[in-house]
């Protein structure tokens, strides 16, 4: 994924999943981020990740300003693709935890490969 390009393709979400990130299939949806606001998610993302990992912590929620929504979606997706932290499922929710909440999450969770 090009971040220089500011619009992409990604995933779509499917309504019956709650807002979860679904699997990008023929309706795409244009993005359109600020790379300045990707960079910023993927450090802040990356930085809750570590730390949790750190502690021994096996699952955790990230969340953002709905402002910031488009910037994470990209963020995660890209952190995901990036296996620094190939261990940790991550699911995207388009609105954060709790009505009125006005963010996005992140939650990633440990998973053991067999």
């Amino acid at each position: 994924m090009d971040l220089n390009n500011d619009t992409t393709n990604a995933n779509t979400v499917n309504p019956a999943t709650n807002g979860q990130t679904q699997p990008a299939s023929a309706d795409k949806r244009k993005v359109k981020v600020d790379k300045e606001a990707v960079t910023q998610a993927i450090a802040k993302l990356t930085e809750a990740i570590a730390d949790a990992a750190a502690q021994n912590i096996k699952q955790g929620l990230f969340h953002l300003p709905d402002t910031m929504h488009d910037a994470l979606w990209v963020a995660t997706d890209l952190v995901e693709k990036s296996q620094k932290f190939p261990n940790y499922k991550f699911t995207f929710y388009h609105q954060g935890m709790g009505e009125g909440t006005h963010t996005c999450a992140v939650t990633f969770v440990e998973t053991t490969k067999t």
